[in-house]
């Protein structure tokens, strides 16, 4: 087994971290990663869910593609082939995160693809590209962050060619923002935040106050009893947060 598949497994499929971290709005994670000094963690808003209700949390599990002008080359049936190989790879609770090489032609995966991504235990897909057959993926519920949606097939144009290496996907505050095996995904109606592995539990930690303080901040505003200024300065909701250190 690839040594990345290997590492980012036990740590990163930690079912009970990414169930904290799924109960959290991902403008409250973002806000968390900022103050912790990771300010580019928010994917380009152009990546967005299929439906507006559809959410996901989990580890990445991160694929790469390419394509080539005209024909794609014939692959060697001796070699292992990285579109089929991945299903074997695939692991209860992941997110299938797709650098497409900014592949913007035609689709990255379809519905027979996702069903049998989901039966190896795909939790959901972010994909810097298109996918198709969305009014079946949404009815299917399964959840599908896309760039765009295109009955285009990208058969013999576009092909994945590595997985469990680390990706770029682009960023909505820099070019792009890294992805690395087992690195947490999070999406919701608000777009796609990535967390680092190494980071994710102080993450879950920190945002759970800060969502807890938002709360009540949240509730005082409607019941009018003070203005927005004098409730924001009541409660520092960042205080408890530790900068990461850096060498």
């Amino acid at each position: 087994m690839n040594d990345a598949i290997r590492s980012a497994r036990p740590e990163a499929a930690d079912p009970g971290l990414a169930a904290r971290l799924a109960k959290l709005p991902t403008g409250v994670v973002w806000d968390v990663l900022r103050v912790m000094g990771l300010p580019h963690q928010a994917v380009d808003a152009s990546i967005a869910g299929l439906e507006s209700s559809m959410a996901l949390c989990g580890p990445a599990f991160c694929v790469k593609g390419q394509t080539w002008l005209g024909a794609l080359p014939k692959p060697d049936p001796r070699l292992p082939q990285p579109r089929y190989e991945l299903f074997d790879h695939l692991y209860p609770g992941c997110i299938m995160v797709v650098d497409s090489g900014r592949y913007g032609e035609a689709v990255l995966m379809g519905e027979n693809f996702a069903i049998s991504a989901v039966a190896a235990g795909c939790a959901g897909f972010v994909l810097d590209g298109a996918t198709r057959d969305a009014q079946s993926l949404v009815d299917q519920r399964i959840p599908v962050f896309k760039r765009f949606v295109t009955p285009a097939s990208s058969a013999g144009r576009w092909s994945i060619t590595h997985f469990e290496v680390p990706i770029t996907l682009p960023g909505q505050t820099s070019a792009g923002v890294p992805v690395h095996p087992g690195d947490f995904v999070l999406a919701d109606r608000d777009g796609v935040v990535i967390v680092p592995r190494q980071h994710a539990a102080r993450v879950a930690d920190y945002a759970a106050r800060v969502d807890e303080i938002e709360q009540i901040q949240r509730k005082e505003l409607i019941e009018g009893k003070d203005d927005r200024r004098t409730i924001y300065e009541r409660y520092d909701r960042f205080a408890h947060i530790e900068p990461i250190a850096r060498d």
